[in-house]
């Protein structure tokens, strides 16, 4: 005897099509029972999570001409987190358009906001497109204590670093609650050189001198950080007129020291 295939439930045609961006079928379930717009599986992920997380435009337009809840998961992750996380450009933009730039102020388990997420995953465009929306979200630090721009150091590039810099001067001088580090010494510890270069002619000098002391201390600069840090303050050296030079002992102190290593 022929066993019957067993039927699939409609609740989970409809989530396999969000999955597989099946377009039609999406959209024919949807006027059969408008309801299942804000039907949710167990983990809480309803279609246009996983529209979202799949990059599936088309079925993204279709869910939100419907009106749907933006919800949070059981990972407290919404649709628009996950059009982050995977990079897709276009549906993180269709969903800003119906997000309130509110709800960008919001924060993930870790402490982070969609600005930053995107920041970690080297999606520089993205970032700047919430950053249009939602600036304020260049000074929120997360659960780990780094900001943007300690994100940005590790994983963008030194344009990025830049722009966030001309929005908020003031990061340079944050320091990872957790281990200590600004952005600066962050730039040390990952080997970012085009970084080094970028801060060390933001940084007043005392700042800088403190930063890098404390970065020889760790064994972790005299490698990468003195070279460039010696050219700058060479050059410093020379536009510094004469007759003030007995107020800096304390930078000509430091210049001979680096030029001694």
């Amino acid at each position: 005897m022929v066993q019957k295939k067993k039927r699939m439930p409609k609740e989970e045609i409809w989530f396999s099509a969000a999955k597989e961006g099946k377009y039609e079928l999406l959209a024919s379930l949807l006027t059969e029972n408008p309801n299942l717009i804000n039907h949710s599986e167990r983990t809480g992920c309803t279609a246009l999570h996983h529209a979202a997380r799949y990059g599936h435009e088309a079925v993204v337009a279709r869910l939100l001409a419907a009106n749907p809840k933006m919800t949070r998961d059981a990972q407290g992750m919404t649709a628009l987190h996950y059009a982050v996380n995977q990079g897709h450009n276009k549906v993180v933009t269709q969903l800003l358009a119906r997000v309130n730039p509110d709800k960008l102020i919001e924060v993930d388990r870790f402490g982070r906001t969609l600005t930053q997420m995107a920041a970690n995953g080297g999606l520089e465009h993205i970032a700047e497109i919430l950053l249009m929306k939602y600036p304020q979200g260049v000074r929120v630090v997360d659960n780990f204590g780094d900001t943007l721009l300690h994100s940005a150091v590790q994983y963008c590039s030194r344009e990025f670093a830049e722009k966030l810099l001309q929005m908020y001067p003031g990061a340079l001088d944050i320091q990872n609650e957790n281990y200590g580090y600004t952005p600066f010494q962050h730039a040390v510890r990952a080997g970012r050189d085009d970084m080094i270069d970028l801060f060390q002619w933001k940084l007043s000098f005392f700042d800088m001198e403190r930063q890098c002391d404390e970065c020889n201390r760790c064994g972790d600069y005299r490698a990468r950080g003195i070279p460039l840090l010696r050219q700058q303050c060479e050059s410093l050296t020379r536009q510094l007129p004469r007759d003030v030079l007995h107020v800096v002992s304390d930078y000509l102190g430091f210049v001979a020291f680096f030029g001694t290593s």
